[in-house]
């Protein structure tokens, strides 16, 4: 199974488990660039998609991204398509 559909069934069994590293990974896989960087805010976009991600790691659990953040990359997952690998 590759890397991509690895952290989007790690993300859905508990969002708030997920490594920072693993979401910039996973926004990555969906096609994001990265744009900027202000702060700790990691600002990434795709040119066919409005939205612009923003993704900063939890200050309340180092090392982890923020769950309502990786949530909202689970729903660009639906949104955009991206089937299952059996």
């Amino acid at each position: 199974m590759s890397k991509c559909f690895e952290l989007v069934r790690k993300a859905r069994r508990l969002a708030s488990n997920l490594r920072f590293a693993e979401a910039l990974t996973l926004a990555g896989c969906l096609g994001f660039k990265h744009a900027r960087t202000k702060g700790s805010h990691h600002l990434l976009k795709r040119p066919d998609v409005a939205q612009v991600i923003n993704l900063q790691p939890d200050r309340r659990n180092p090392g982890k991204a923020k769950k309502r953040q990786v949530e909202q990359l689970l729903v660009l997952y639906e949104q955009l398509g991206f089937l299952e690998e059996r």
